[in-house]
């Protein structure tokens, strides 16, 4: 510490020392007015020139003791924690330790009831003019004392109302700071404050920089390996952009490109509508999409809007998408649909596609005629769901086509819209939300079959009957032979023997 600073630590501003006499006194009020000027001044000068926000905390705190002549100075930041602590973040002087075990807070509670707690709490300076004789002081008193803490000063740093922090300074006499040097100290926060916002301002717009430029270096790289053309226009038609895919199509170069008129590289009757286009663009604000056939391919062609802070659109983005592959596929697809669509239509097997939830999406003239309905409008009005006359069957198949996907030739009892019940072979299958079944009416044939059965079930009654007639009959015939024997007579039956 230099020799101002010496003198000051053991002066008798009013707890050590001999009486001094008015003279003295002028004379050492002067020099801690200086002291006070030197301090301020070299702050500002780091306020001036800081650009890291570390270093000019721990700048401020070096200043406050090195030139202001206090004992220790240290800046705390409020956090938004459970307990409201109040963490150091820069500090300079003699602590010892002291902030480690500090333990201070801004609640309102016993270790926020201190000069940085209130100070943070209300955004007022506070004071504490006599460490040994406050109260509030009482958590850290012994320790601060050890240290040679008589009195002490917070002041809140805050930016747009509200307080982030504390500047605290710590001096080594009782009653250290008078009126003017709190108006000179809470200047000095106040510019503390005003140079912390500065920074984390600037901070956050270097950030805001750099991810605009890496946004816009990323946007440069998609635009460039975009496998379409874009381009970037004026509302004129002047290029301003045009990424290689662009230039290749045109046999160019991009760099060619930029500052030349759009409507060059269109063909004679293709100017006016694409002028009209870009006028109703930039009239509506909203993306106009429309599709040309260019040597023989389909394009999809996009013209965005792009507009400033206020709306105005100020360009457009132009994007040519070629669609020939897919327009090829929509119509071998629409081919195929019409094709399978004719072949359900003439299929003997009813079919049906159906939403889970309930609506009947397609169904064949075979399926119609099985239910009793003339068309399928008439299904979706009765709120046909499925046909199944059991529950049972709905909750067996359904569980089925919801584990497995799909079920196979299971024959169930339908009931047709009269309410006649119909016997079919079922078989279905889900995916996503929708179910496809098919419905062979097997009725016919079931009964055929129940009819047969019953026949087979009497010419086995009429073959078991006779059976019985025959064995009776061979019963008799063995008695007549058994008396012929006893009268001495030829055997009339010897076929059958002894």
């Amino acid at each position: 510490m230099n020799a101002d600073n010496d003198q000051r630590d053991t002066s008798a501003g009013g707890a050590t020392g001999p009486p001094q006499d008015g003279r003295q006194r002028v004379e050492e009020e002067l020099r801690r007015r200086n002291r006070t000027l030197v301090m301020l001044n070299r702050a500002h000068q780091i306020l001036i020139h800081a650009t890291q926000e570390p270093e000019l905390l721990e700048a401020i705190c070096r200043i406050a003791v090195e030139d202001g002549g206090y004992r220790m100075a240290w800046v705390g930041y409020a956090e938004q924690d459970e307990h409201k602590s109040v963490r150091p973040v820069a500090q300079t002087g003699f602590a010892e330790g002291y902030l480690r075990t500090a333990g201070i807070t801004w609640a309102d509670a016993e270790r926020g009831r201190g000069p940085t707690g209130v100070a943070i709490r209300t955004g007022k300076p506070t004071l504490a003019r006599s460490i040994a004789g406050d109260p509030n002081f009482e958590p850290w008193r012994e320790a601060a004392i050890q240290r040679g803490y008589l009195s002490s000063i917070a002041l809140p740093l805050s930016a747009g109302g509200t307080v982030f922090g504390a500047l605290n300074v710590y001096a080594m006499e009782q009653d250290a700071f008078d009126a003017e040097e709190i108006g000179l100290l809470v200047g000095l926060a106040e510019n503390l404050a005003y140079g912390i916002t500065s920074l984390r301002a600037w901070a956050a717009l270097q950030r805001a920089a750099a991810a605009l430029r890496e946004s816009e270096a990323m946007l440069q790289g998609l635009l460039e390996s975009y496998p379409e053309p874009v381009q970037l226009v004026a509302a004129d038609g002047t290029i301003l952009y045009a990424n290689r895919t662009s230039a290749a199509r045109l046999q160019t170069r991009a760099e060619d490109l930029i500052g030349g008129c759009l409507y060059d590289s269109l063909p004679p009757d293709g100017v006016a509508p694409r002028r009209a286009r870009i006028a109703e663009a930039v009239a509506g604000g909203k993306t106009v999409r429309f599709q040309e056939v260019q040597a023989g391919r389909f394009m999809d062609h996009y013209i965005c809007p792009v507009l400033d802070c206020a709306g105005a659109v100020t360009r457009l983005a132009l994007i040519g998408i070629d669609v020939t592959e897919h327009k090829q596929m929509e119509e071998a697809l629409a081919r195929s649909e019409a094709g399978y669509r004719r072949l359900a239509d003439n299929a003997i097997i009813g079919i049906c596609r159906t939403a889970v939830h309930g609506g009947v999406l397609y169904a064949n003239e075979a399926l119609l005629r099985l239910l009793g309905f003339e068309a399928m409008e008439e299904m979706n009005r009765d709120g046909f769901v499925d046909p199944y006359l059991d529950p049972a069957d709905r909750t067996t198949i359904g569980e089925l086509l919801r584990e497995e996907g799909q079920v196979t030739n299971v024959e169930v009892v339908v009931a047709t819209r009269n309410r006649e019940t119909r016997i079919v072979l079922l078989s279905a299958t889900m995916e996503g939300d929708i179910v496809t079944t098919m419905l062979i009416d097997i009725t016919a044939r079931k009964r055929a079959e129940n009819r047969v059965a019953q026949q087979l079930r009497e010419l086995q009654r009429l073959h078991d009957v006779s059976r019985g007639w025959e064995d009776r009959i061979r019963e008799l015939k063995a008695e007549v032979n058994g008396l012929a024997k006893r009268l001495g007579k030829t055997i009339p039956y010897p076929s059958l023997g002894e």
